[in-house]
């Protein structure tokens, strides 16, 4: 581990790696990347150091060609995929810098490795008797990523004695950010293609708040997100924080999109958002399908989700900026089911939000498929890359996703006509089932046994 409080004195240069995005969808899901926690390293270090930054992901306006990239579990198929950089033009922004004493590069996802090792490849030239430092959220800790990049010191975790640091937003239009604030690290739950068990850590509620006041009068904001894990599970903590935000005169919006978890919330919670000014969150619905959800290894069905997104709607939150995420790109794929979360989230009025699956090294969805995934890199493990997919079926896959995921009827009717026939069908069908699924998730409580009885009751509806 760093010690921050030891680096006086040097020239240093703060790097953001560049985030690989295969379609529009996954480009839209980057919308909130600032490196936040980069962001407070630099208010941190900049006391005592001369310190630069430059973020690679800064302008999300621009898009530009990286690589063809394999799709698909044969890698036969194959995605184009795009950064927000052009690295000829980063490579000549690396020039500028002179006399360096170290650069830290921030990786937010592990699928970067691939322009990862090209952005390593570019400062070894460039700064070639320069200290490289790697860190961030996007680091696998096993032996076979510690090879590539063999060169570099690798930071592994946070440096959690900059936590209560202020993130530095002077080189942004702080019109256009959303500053992240955290409360709460970690996860009690054991999601078995999740990374987020275990960890757990409170933040400090005063000092939380410290933060937002300082945020507030120097930069102007009003309006917060948070990225937290799953902080409901951490319940009273939760609590606290909405009350101490409504006795501070609701001064904030915030917009919790990590997730509130469905079985957790209440009448009572419901109201304290509502009262603390939280206008939006995601609510996960993951799966309809019971062999996906015993496989999910979730403390909670879809019939919580129905319930949650129903609650949602009762105390008036505005429904068009609540995510509902689900998961697609299994090979066992049920497509009734895949339709049937979709209908039943538009029905109620959320957003529909599906996520490809990505493969996690280290999860147990990832030793469960690694042996049909031995042939692919970190960067192919991407889920919008689709990587336990039929290579045959990748852009049918792909077309699903922007059908799914498009608020624009215009738009959707297109993405409709270009699916497989038999897709169609079976869309028909669901819609004329919708509300008696939500009736039935409404009535029963949560547990395996009443999705298995709600879903063989659909299967025996004749239209």
């Amino acid at each position: 581990m760093i010690n921050l409080n030891s680096i006086k004195n040097k020239k240093i240069l703060l790097l953001s790696s560049p985030s690989v995005f295969i379609d529009d969808v996954q480009n839209g899901y980057n919308t909130d990347i600032e490196p936040t926690g980069l962001l407070k390293i630099l208010s941190f270090l900049k006391k005592n150091n001369q310190i630069y930054l430059l973020d690679t992901n800064k302008d999300r306006t621009k898009k530009f060609f990286y690589k063809d990239m394999y799709a698909g579990i044969g890698n036969s198929a194959s995605l184009k995929s795009f950064i927000y950089i052009d690295l000829s033009y980063l490579k000549s922004e690396l020039i500028k810098f002179k006399n360096l004493d170290y650069v830290w590069v921030s990786n937010a996802f592990f699928y970067n490795e691939d322009v990862l090792i090209n952005i390593l490849k570019i400062l070894k030239k460039v700064h070639p008797h320069t200290k490289l430092y790697l860190g961030g959220a996007g680091l696998i800790q096993n032996e076979i990523f510690a090879k590539k990049f063999k060169d570099v010191t690798i930071v592994y975790g946070k440096l959690t004695h900059v936590d209560n640091s202020i993130p530095d937003y002077s080189d942004y239009d702080t019109k256009l950010i959303t500053p992240v604030v955290s409360i709460s690290d970690g996860c009690v739950n054991n999601c078995n293609f999740c990374s987020n068990s275990g960890n757990f850590k409170l933040n400090n509620i005063s000092e939380v708040m410290i933060i937002l006041k300082n945020l507030s009068s120097k930069y102007g904001f009003r309006n917060f997100h948070n990225w937290d894990p799953n902080i409901l599970v951490f319940k009273k903590h939760f609590i606290k924080f909405l009350k101490t935000l409504i006795q501070g005169g609701s001064k904030y919006q915030f917009r919790f999109e990590m997730g509130l978890q469905p079985n957790l919330l209440d009448d009572s919670i419901m109201k304290l958002m509502k009262q603390a000014r939280v206008i939006s969150f995601t609510i996960p619905f993951e799966t309809s399908d019971p062999r996906i959800y015993l496989r999910l290894n979730k403390p909670y069905s879809i019939i919580s989700s129905i319930k949650a997104l129903y609650l949602a709607k009762k105390y008036e939150f505005d429904l068009s900026t609540t995510h509902c995420t689900n998961i697609i790109g299994f090979p066992d794929d049920d497509i009734k089911h895949v339709f049937r979360i979709y209908l039943a989230i538009k029905f109620l009025g959320g957003v529909s939000t599906p996520f490809p699956i990505t493969l996690i090294p280290e999860t147990k969805t990832y030793e469960t498929y690694k042996e049909i995934v031995s042939n692919k890199t970190l960067s192919q493990l991407n889920g919008h890359l689709w990587p336990l997919v039929k290579d045959s079926e990748v852009r049918y896959k792909q077309n699903l996703l922007f059908f799914l995921k498009n608020q624009y009827p215009s738009i959707n009717r297109i993405y409709f006509r270009n699916l497989p026939m038999k897709y169609k069908k079976i869309y028909k069908d669901e819609v004329k089932k919708t509300k008696t699924f939500i009736r039935l998730c409404l009535e029963n409580e949560d547990n395996y046994e009443n999705l298995i009885k709600i879903n063989n009751y659909l299967n025996t509806l004749r239209f």
